[in-house]
């Protein structure tokens, strides 16, 4: 049974660490539009929110975030990089110095159309997609995703996108 045991624990680690998809930042690169998020103290209020990421010349991506706050767009913006290039879903985040947060794909769309961000605390998440609009159907299978990797849903927020908002 003990060596049962140990050969699984080496398939696990061999595997690398659980819950991560990879990316290519390419395709990761654009525009998302948020869709639930956990709270935070700088998105408190925000909707129409967006994250825009743009691949530099260092292979790295330049983010804002914008939102509307109380009728008025509300921007942060910063720098995310890949850790490791052979873990390409685990990226770390600087919008405010010297706060670099991780952040990992955990899931993604075969077509970069969804992806489902957490960090590894499981103290944040985010459902992103690249449209403003989500089908009910599939934001409940994203959210169910979460919450089978152990991440607090009922704390996620819906975030609102609205037709007159334009696009922050």
């Amino acid at each position: 049974m003990g060596r049962v045991r140990a050969v699984a624990l080496l398939v696990l680690l061999a595997a690398g660490e659980p819950g991560t998809a990879t990316i290519e930042k390419a395709r990761f690169a654009g525009r998302w539009y948020e869709h639930a998020r956990m709270p935070s103290f700088f998105q408190k209020g925000c909707t129409d929110t967006t994250a825009t990421y743009t691949l530099n010349e260092k292979g790295e991506f330049d983010v804002v975030n914008r939102c509307l706050k109380e009728g008025s767009e509300s921007t942060v913006s910063g720098t995310m990089w890949v850790d490791d290039e052979r873990e390409p879903g685990k990226l770390t985040l600087q919008l405010f110095w010297p706060i670099r947060p991780k952040l990992w794909v955990l899931e993604r769309a075969d077509d970069y159309s969804w992806a489902v961000l957490g960090s590894p605390d499981k103290q944040k998440a985010w459902v992103l997609a690249r449209s403003p609009v989500l089908d009910e159907g599939l934001r409940t299978s994203l959210v169910a995703k979460l919450e089978a990797r152990g991440y607090p849903v009922k704390q996620l927020e819906r975030v609102t996108h609205t037709a007159d908002a334009g696009t922050p």
